[in-house]
């Protein structure tokens, strides 16, 4: 297809193995699986995931729901890629008559079952296989909103389905596209296109973003690094009184987690404390429960016991696990490690686990 990377022959069936994987929050999570939840059960995860992207984190959604939802009222809407239907089912409850469509039928139908459930109209849905199939869609929509949705694929992948949907758009429509501005790019080092797509959508979240809005906020009282964990330079801090690790342990296997537990004690005062709040794994988790740290980016989330004896070596070890941490019950090991013994001095601040 014009040149295009074999990888690229079949573009849909490529995208189609990615984007059953939906982003949720803080996270992502298989529509297979959130298809197969009680009613109740993923109204309440699809609600509380809604709230975090349009109210909490107002930047996210919140601010174009404010700009649209009365101009797309009375509208017909193509929602293209429409995911887990936060903006679909935003918009038909403004009275907007919308269409949800996807390449992904587990996304159609957890939607669906959503809307079924909460017994909300004024939406249907289209299932685009490949480009034929975009001949039984219907025409005359006055909207085709794409939501950061066609920016996953080559230029010629991406002009071929935009020529195709726009023959369902009526000559006096609007095309509203949503994706990352010129800015975010230039702030990046304005790479590549591929390579630029790698790093904002194919793997995981990047520092630099991070530290950014860190330093903006905070900067002024304190210093961020950007750094390995198991081999920061933390000698320009001692001595420290208290470190805290949020929900870092469990993207640590238990080799990288001890190098990082030492370091931190070389740095504290005689007697200083180690915190840490990460996920747990419990007896009997609930399926919601069970399903979002399935799909939590942290591949080593641990039971309490296993934490617990991940840390005891360097010290006394206190530790509870509290579920009221989110809106949803969602288990966090919070432990306290006292330190007992010597660990690598501040003068020599560095890990013994080697790099590949």
């Amino acid at each position: 297809m014009f040149g295009l990377r074999r990888k690229w022959s079949r573009p849909f069936d490529l995208l189609r193995t990615k984007w059953t994987e939906v982003p949720v929050a803080k996270g992502r999570a298989k529509t297979h699986d959130l298809q197969e939840l009680p009613d109740e059960t993923l109204w309440q995860y699809w609600s509380e995931a809604w709230h975090e992207d349009a109210v909490t984190d107002f930047a996210h959604r919140g601010w174009y729901y404010c700009l649209y939802r009365d101009v797309l009222r009375g509208k017909r809407v193509l929602d293209v890629g429409s995911g887990l239907g936060y903006d679909a089912i935003t918009f038909a409850q403004a009275g907007a008559q919308v269409t949800c469509l996807d390449i992904a039928e587990s996304n159609l139908a957890t939607v669906r079952k959503v809307c079924r459930y909460r017994q909300i109209s004024g939406i249907d849905f289209f299932y685009m296989q490949d480009l034929k199939s975009l001949s039984a869609l219907p025409d005359g929509y006055d909207v085709i909103w794409c939501g950061g949705s066609m920016h996953h694929a080559p230029f010629a992948v991406v002009r071929e389905e935009a020529q195709a949907l726009l023959a369902h758009l009526r000559a006096d429509g609007r095309w509203i596209e949503l994706s990352y501005p010129k800015t975010r790019w230039e702030r990046d080092g304005k790479m590549a296109f591929d390579k630029w797509g790698e790093k904002t959508d194919g793997g995981a979240p990047w520092a630099e973003r991070y530290l950014k809005a860190a330093r903006a906020k905070f900067g002024h009282r304190g210093t961020c690094v950007c750094a390995s964990v198991d081999a920061v330079d933390l000698s320009p801090f001692v001595p420290l009184d208290i470190a805290m690790a949020f929900g870092l342990l469990h993207h640590l296997d238990d080799v990288t987690a001890s190098a990082m537990v030492r370091l931190v004690g070389g740095a504290l005062r005689p007697g200083g404390r180690l915190v840490t709040i990460d996920p747990c794994r419990v007896a009997s988790e609930p399926r919601l429960t069970r399903i979002l740290m399935d799909h939590d980016r942290g591949k080593y989330v641990r039971t309490a016991q296993a934490y617990r004896d991940l840390l005891a070596p360097h010290g006394h070890v206190e530790g509870q696990v509290v579920s009221d941490v989110l809106r949803v019950s969602f288990p966090h090991m919070v432990a306290t490690l006292t330190f007992t013994a010597a660990q690598d001095g501040p003068e020599n601040l560095t890990s013994s686990v080697e790099k590949p």
